[in-house]
């Protein structure tokens, strides 16, 4: 079993104690080492991680604060990995784990590199026409899947549209789906 070990801060004068959690735990579960923050949600907190048992890169998304014992927002982070673990599709992101641990529960998903629609249009502009196409008819049949197995998704945005580096785009992020 990995050593666990947690690492905690001391914080300056007017430093945001909500992106405080972000640097404390190292290791989730027993075998996720945390690389780096990839980016905050209004529920929670993504990381990249190494999954040290399959020597591979995944993400890992966790309850934004340490006192999130708020059953309301532990209820729709559930929600949302049973959303996801529910669908199996090319466009969809693939949960690995649903886990918890001293601090609460994490959703372990698949790492998607290619980066979010809505920071890549930011940052490079429009897509050529094809490239739009392709997304969105990839967002299309993924949203067709799950409303075929009953789930709404009810966050479409760019931002909940992530790349891969060399295959297709995929939705991400059910927080707030229905079934």
């Amino acid at each position: 079993m990995a050593e666990q070990y947690c690492i905690w801060v001391v914080s300056p004068p007017g430093y945001n104690h909500s992106h405080a959690f972000d640097e404390i735990a190292r290791i989730i579960g027993e075998h996720y080492e945390i690389l780096r923050q990839l980016g905050v949600g209004g529920m929670g907190v993504t990381y990249l991680a190494r999954d040290t048992n399959l020597d591979r890169e995944v993400a890992i998304k966790r309850l934004r604060a340490p006192d999130s014992s708020a059953r309301t927002a532990i209820k729709r982070f559930l929600i949302e990995a049973r959303a996801i673990a529910a669908l199996n599709h090319r466009n969809i992101v693939t949960i690995y784990e649903l886990g918890k641990d001293a601090l609460g529960p994490f959703i372990v998903m698949e790492y998607l590199s290619g980066g979010d629609v809505h920071t890549l249009l930011r940052r490079s502009g429009p897509f050529e026409l094809s490239k739009a196409l392709e997304i969105i008819n990839a967002v299309g049949r993924a949203l067709a899947y799950a409303h075929h197995k009953n789930i709404i998704h009810r966050d479409v945005k760019p931002s909940n549209i992530m790349l891969t580096e060399d295959g297709p785009a995929k939705l991400v992020d059910f927080g707030l789906a229905k079934t």
